[in-house]
C-alpha cells in the first residue's frame, strides 16, 4: 500500500513539474516543445509519461497568440507550424493521463450513455467533428455565441448534442468548470442533434 502511494504521489509530482515547466516558458516556445515532444511521442521516443502529460494538459487548455492571432490551443498551433502527427491520435494515447486525480474519479462516477454538448459557429458536420464536448449545454452556448464575438467572428452559432458511451470518451477535463469530455475521433457523429443556440 505505501509502494503504491509513493508511486501516486510521484506520478502527481511529476505531472506537476511538466505543468510548471510549460507555464513558464514563452508562447512561441510553448509551441515548439509540444511540436517536439508530438515528433518525439510519434518516433517512439522514451518520454517521462507524468513529466509530458502535465506538460500536455496546459498545452490542451491554453492558448497561444502569435503574431496577434489567436491560435486554438497549443496542440492546433503545433500542427498548424509543421508537427505531422495526428492530434486525435495522440489524444488517444495521453489524454487520460492528462486528466487530474478528481476527473478520474468524476468520469469514474458518471452515468453512460448522457448527453454532450458541443458549441461552436459554421456548418453543423464541422461543429460535430471536434474533439470537445461539454456536459454542460451553457458552456456549448458560450462557445457557440460569446467566444466567437469576442474574436470578432460573424458566423453563425451552432450547439449540438450528441449521446455518448463511456467507451466513447478519452478523458474528462474540469479544471476551468467546463465539465469538457473528449471524444475519441472513432465515435460516429452523425448522430447528433442541433440545439437552439
Amino acid at each position: 500500500m505505501a509502494i503504491a502511494r509513493d508511486r501516486a504521489r510521484g506520478d502527481a509530482l511529476g505531472w506537476s513539474h511538466g505543468a510548471y515547466a510549460f507555464n513558464r516558458i514563452s508562447d512561441r516556445d510553448r509551441v515548439h516543445l509540444v511540436h517536439e515532444l508530438m515528433q518525439a511521442w510519434h518516433a517512439g521516443t522514451a518520454l517521462d509519461r507524468e513529466v509530458v502529460a502535465g506538460a500536455f494538459r496546459q498545452a490542451w487548455d491554453s492558448e497561444p497568440y502569435l503574431y496577434g492571432f489567436r491560435a486554438g490551443n497549443y496542440f492546433t498551433a503545433a500542427a498548424r507550424y509543421g508537427a505531422d502527427v495526428s492530434t486525435s491520435r495522440l489524444l488517444e494515447a495521453w489524454a487520460s493521463a492528462m486528466m487530474m486525480p478528481d476527473e478520474k474519479a468524476e468520469m469514474a462516477a458518471l452515468e453512460f450513455p448522457c448527453t454532450a454538448y458541443r458549441g461552436g459557429t459554421g456548418e453543423p458536420a464541422g461543429v460535430a467533428s471536434g474533439t470537445s464536448w461539454t456536459l454542460n449545454p451553457d458552456t456549448a452556448r458560450f462557445f457557440a455565441n460569446d467566444w466567437p464575438r469576442r474574436w470578432g467572428s460573424t458566423a453563425r452559432p451552432v450547439v449540438l448534442s450528441l449521446t455518448v458511451d463511456r467507451s466513447d470518451v478519452l478523458a474528462f477535463f474540469d479544471d476551468r468548470n467546463e465539465r469538457e469530455l473528449l471524444l475519441s475521433g472513432d465515435v460516429p457523429r452523425a448522430g447528433f442533434e442541433i440545439v437552439e443556440p
